[in-house]
């Protein structure tokens, strides 16, 4: 079993217990909450049961299920040269070992082992419990397979956005190889296929995304916009919330860089630059310990997989009461009790994935606009957001996108969003699958934007964050800012397998105009700005303040790294 672009084995599947919890490891990452899926990263939750003895029948549907895996990744996975006979045998020795399983939870952590064999992100097993929820609610057939950005694609090659997308979201794209550009001018995008592949095949173009997105970092409640979408009420959200805190890991701390509104958190007096010591009487040094130990063989960066965990650790059920010890100066350490509120944004689901919220904001800086959203998600409500805001800030000096804690969504959102900024059509990159070559186009809005165009990126920017912020360095119609991306970008499907588990598994590999890869890679912005926890009790956010003077500098629209 090999990481990406190495040969030596990888260490899949092991169990570990530290002061930061239980967690079960797979491809380097462990699971540190219950209930969510991450996909991106290869977190797994595990319905953890008595650790019964398997029956017979029972242990047969998981090798079955195992057998469906391996067939899928031999059809479907687009860099098949990968599959050679060493990671055959290897899937082989999986299969013997599955066969000896004693539990539920032995057996599965093969099919999890094979799942992960490639070390690559948009790998995963979804227990069936977990799988069974979201099917009942959706009163989706068992035996489906769905695509995991909720799009799919009609027998003639058209993928659509999701559910409840109008004419207005710009998001369609057509595989037909017939399609041109042209033909999507109404929406802003377009695509087209080289690969003279049949009509009839089932070509998957949307991004994968991280399930346990959180849901509201980056939001802003300036009434002065009047671009506000946290309208939904709370009946129609998840029972379950955040204090309120955004975090990244910076300089071997997890650190506090955004405090929402309204929240518990700011209700404390907690400040951006605060330095979390513990969660809920769990040590962040001990999490962050074990994570590092498990680097090597992990799927995601150091930075990536603690911000992910610290701010998983943040979340729980609404009324959930969190002990936070935090330090703002050196040798000072404080507690505040924070209290776990609803999430701020709208509900909204996608093929077989969990319920997750879509957050947005905008703010009316006067001569410069600026947007942020958590998902490619709800195209419905985030669509027209988008497009509500641009047109109030169209005369203004320039627009900031703030895709930072952005985990990624449907893919084709991307092309009516950069649809915006373009001014002729615009390749933005291509989709390699078995049998099909895909470019995706950006077509020009009318009356698009013409000012100075910013992106905000850091390590949490995810999958289709990913994918629009390469697209809008190649178009070189923005400049970038922040911090390298996630580097976790590959189109996914989900499937269900014999034993009643969800099967996530890749299905196209995505490269940039330049021909450049982003899984495990990323975006590097135009200007990465270094920034320490201190610094943040003097600029909140700097990552916004070089945006800004860039904006405002008088230079022309530039790419060119400073």
């Amino acid at each position: 079993m090999y990481r990406s672009g190495e040969s030596a084995p990888l260490e899949i599947t092991r169990f570990r217990q530290s002061d930061a919890g239980t967690m079960f490891v797979v491809g380097g990452c462990p699971i540190l909450r219950s209930c969510l899926l991450w996909p991106v990263c290869g977190l797994l939750l595990l319905v953890s049961s008595a650790d019964a003895q398997i029956s017979a029948g029972r242990l047969n549907e998981f090798l079955l299920s195992f057998d469906v895996i391996r067939e899928t990744i031999e059809a479907r996975y687009p860099n098949e040269e990968r599959l050679d006979d060493e990671w055959h045998a290897a899937s082989d020795e999986l299969r013997i070992e599955l066969e000896g399983a004693e539990s539920e939870d032995e057996a599965r952590s093969y099919l999890i082992a094979l799942a992960m064999s490639l070390g690559e992100s948009h790998f995963a097993v979804i227990p069936r419990d977990s799988y069974e929820v979201v099917y009942e609610e959706e009163g989706t057939s068992d035996d489906s397979e769905s695509d995991e950005a909720n799009s799919g694609s009609d027998p003639n090659g058209e993928s659509g956005s999701g559910k409840g997308s109008g004419d207005d979201t710009g998001d369609r794209a057509s595989s037909d190889s017939d399609a041109s550009s042209d033909s999507m001018s109404d929406s802003g995008q377009g695509s087209e296929s080289e690969s003279g592949s049949d009509p009839e095949e089932d070509h998957d173009s949307e991004s994968g995304l991280a399930a346990d997105s959180d849901s509201g970092s980056e939001s802003d409640s300036d009434s002065d916009s009047g671009s506000d979408s946290d309208s939904d009420s709370e009946e129609d959200l998840p029972p379950e919330g955040n204090v309120g805190l955004d975090v990244r890991f910076i300089d071997d701390q997890v650190v506090v860089t955004g405090i929402e509104d309204g929240s518990s958190a700011e209700a404390a007096g907690m400040l951006p630059g605060d330095q979390l010591l513990s969660i809920d009487g769990q040590s962040v040094d001990s999490l962050i310990e074990v994570l590092r130990e498990l680097e090597e063989t992990s799927v995601s960066r150091l930075e990536t997989d603690v911000a992910f965990a610290a701010k998983s650790r943040l979340d729980g059920a609404i009324g959930d009461r969190l002990e936070i010890e935090f330090c703002r100066m050196p040798g000072d350490t404080q507690a505040v009790e924070l209290t776990v509120q609803p999430w701020n944004g709208v509900a909204t689901t996608l093929g077989a994935l969990p319920e997750q919220v879509v957050s947005t904001y905008s703010r009316d800086l006067g001569d410069v606009g600026v947007i942020g959203f958590s998902l490619f998600m709800a195209p419905e409500t985030v669509m027209p957001f988008i497009q509500k805001s641009i047109e109030e800030f169209h005369d203004k000096d320039g627009i900031i996108l703030d895709v930072r804690g952005n985990y990624g969504g449907i893919m084709a959102m991307i092309q009516g969003i950069v649809g915006w900024f373009v001014h002729e059509p615009e390749q933005l990159g291509r989709l390699k699958m078995r049998g099909a070559d895909l470019k995706f186009f950006a077509n020009p809005r009318p009356n698009a934007f013409k000012g100075k165009v910013a992106v905000l990126t850091d390590e949490l920017s995810i999958s289709s964050a990913e994918l629009f912020s390469a697209a809008i360095k190649d178009t070189e119609v923005g400049r970038l800012f922040g911090r390298r991306t996630a580097g976790l970008a590959l189109p996914a499907n989900i499937q269900r397998l014999p034993n009643g588990d969800g099967f996530l598994f890749v299905v196209a590999d995505y490269q940039t105009t330049g021909g450049e890869r982003l899984e495990q890679e990323g975006v590097i912005p135009h200007v990465e700005v270094d920034f320490d926890r201190m610094d943040l009790y003097e600029d909140p956010d700097p990552v916004l303040t070089e945006a800004l003077e860039w904006i405002r500098s008088g230079k022309i629209q530039s790419i060119d790294p400073e």
